[in-house]
């Protein structure tokens, strides 16, 4: 379980996309929400909430940069 923390705390405070490779790293950052959002122990449900804001965040940085998103793409 602390392992679990440890990746939605990762998750949430890498903020920023990196700007040497913006499309790239919100790649990587949508990947590995989507595994925590897949992940069995994250079932409780103020994890679900951080990692349903952080994908809302992510998504609303990318769209900001002129990266094409899930819906987008």
């Amino acid at each position: 379980m602390r392992n679990l923390i440890n990746k939605i705390e990762l998750a949430m405070f890498e903020t920023a996309l990196n700007p040497a490779d913006p499309k790239g790293d919100y790649k990587a950052k949508k990947k590995a929400l989507q595994d925590l959002q897949m992940d069995p122990n994250s079932s409780d449900p103020e994890i679900k909430q951080a990692i349903m804001q952080r994908t809302a965040e992510l998504e609303k940085e990318a769209k900001a940069k002129g990266i094409k998103t899930g819906e987008d793409a």
